[in-house]
């Protein structure tokens, strides 16, 4: 393929891989570029919809009481409350900065980690299993649903001269329309009027955000929300990119769960159990300078395996969500990644190995989902292959050596960062 050809390793990359066929794309990535010094990007735009997630709640106590019950005591209806009121975008951007969409995980000094399945449903309590999400609907089928939802002809919904607003627009739905059809219950609105509108919003507002602003564009939930989250972190680690969505409530707190010394120092929120992680999180809003985020660059290349909570959760994830220990893609739609956890088996509570395999671009772009549907008969990480880590954050004598020669484990130049970095050039929990 052409374009992937473009920007390959080939040869050594300052700054990056001395072997490219585990992160062939590092060309292309900003930390090659914060690694030459010759362009740093600073803090990047976090697209998130606090206010949305606000009125939303207060919508939801405001419906109907047949509306409400509906929603009443399912996990649909608290999804809107475990939303951060406030994302810390230098810590977003300094974790972008590390994550490859070769391999998608996060490169750090002493190995990979990675965002899984078993972290979603621990974060955010929305359901692992069931079906992907790989509706192909038309943009001209989804109009029909919402002009439905509306009450109005499909004509009407794109404006004109008779038909007056516009209500759908660069393949969305407008936010506001959703407010004026659905929310304030006319006469000729029903019930599922109500219920269909909310959920649009909470959907496109909370798991799927885009960079679109006030446009919703139908997706789904499950496995969906990591796929969705893992192409925005891809795609926001180009140099040229500006901003990341997705749902970086979900980014932030799985930062808090694994690397306590990023954590903000107040006290936590009491839950109860069965209750989203991300509520425990009392977060205040963070200083969003360039310089914080060069603060947190060095405090990351700096960072040593044992500083991590490699098992916050305090049980083998494994029992509790068994989809987590599944190889091969997920998928949002038209999005399909790469799911690889034998790349962080560190955080499954085992010793982490060397794996060359991954899944390369024009591979992962193919909408795979045998194994999601063959789990758990074909596709599963079988657990019985690799060590218990005794010591939490354990590694193969030999993985640091190699994971130096196929990756970048600091983003500073050694310049940038020797007065600030006294430990060993060896992780500190190898074999």
């Amino acid at each position: 393929m052409q374009y992937y050809c473009s920007w390959v390793v080939k040869d050594f990359a300052p700054g990056g891989p001395a072997n490219g066929t585990v992160i062939p794309s590092f060309n292309d990535h900003v930390a090659r570029l914060l690694w030459l010094g010759t362009e740093d990007r600073g803090v990047l735009k976090c697209h998130s919809r606090e206010k949305i997630c606000r009125n939303l709640a207060s919508w939801h106590t405001k419906m109907s009481e047949e509306a409400y019950n509906r929603l009443k005591g399912s996990w649909l209806a608290q999804l809107s409350m475990p939303m951060l009121p406030h994302i810390d975008a230098p810590l977003i951007s300094a974790f972008v900065e590390r994550w490859q969409p070769d391999a998608n995980s996060f490169l750090l000094p002493f190995g990979e980690m990675t965002i899984m399945l078993h972290d979603v449903w621990y974060i955010l309590r929305i359901p692992i299993e069931g079906h992907l999400f790989d509706d192909q609907s038309s943009i001209d089928a989804l109009k029909g649903h919402v002009a439905e939802l509306f009450g109005m002809p499909v004509g009407n919904l794109t404006g004109g001269p008779d038909s007056g607003e516009s209500h759908w627009a660069g393949g969305g739905v407008s936010i506001t329309s959703i407010d004026y059809f659905c929310r304030r219950r006319q006469p000729t609105r029903c019930d599922e009027t109500q219920l269909t509108g909310w959920l649009f919003l909470l959907m496109g507002r909370t798991l799927f955000v885009n960079k679109s602003g006030n446009k919703i564009r139908p997706r789904d939930i499950g496995s969906a929300t990591l796929a969705y989250l893992y192409r925005q972190l891809g795609t926001a680690s180009r140099y040229n990119c500006l901003g990341i969505a997705g749902c970086l409530t979900l980014l932030q707190c799985w930062i808090y769960e694994y690397f306590p010394c990023f954590r903000q120092h107040r006290e936590r929120h009491v839950i109860g159990p069965g209750y989203p992680r991300s509520m425990l999180w009392n977060v205040r809003c963070e200083d969003k300078s360039t310089a914080r985020l060069q603060s947190i660059r060095r405090r990351l290349d700096m960072l040593q395996a044992s500083e991590v909570d490699w098992m916050p959760y305090r049980t083998d994830p494994s029992k509790d969500v068994p989809r987590t220990l599944m190889v091969g893609c997920i998928r949002c739609r038209d999005i399909v990644e790469p799911y690889i956890p034998d790349r962080s088996l560190r955080q499954l509570g085992r010793v982490q190995v060397v794996l060359m395999d991954i899944l390369a671009p024009e591979f992962a772009m193919k909408p795979g989902t045998l194994a999601w549907r063959n789990f758990p008969y074909s596709t599963v990480l079988h657990f019985q292959n690799y060590d218990v880590a005794m010591d939490p954050g354990k590694s193969a004598l030999d993985y640091l050596l190699w994971y130096t020669h196929y990756s970048h484990p600091r983003l500073l130049r050694d310049s940038q960062t020797s007065s600030h970095h006294g430990g060993p050039d060896r992780s500190d929990t190898e074999q």
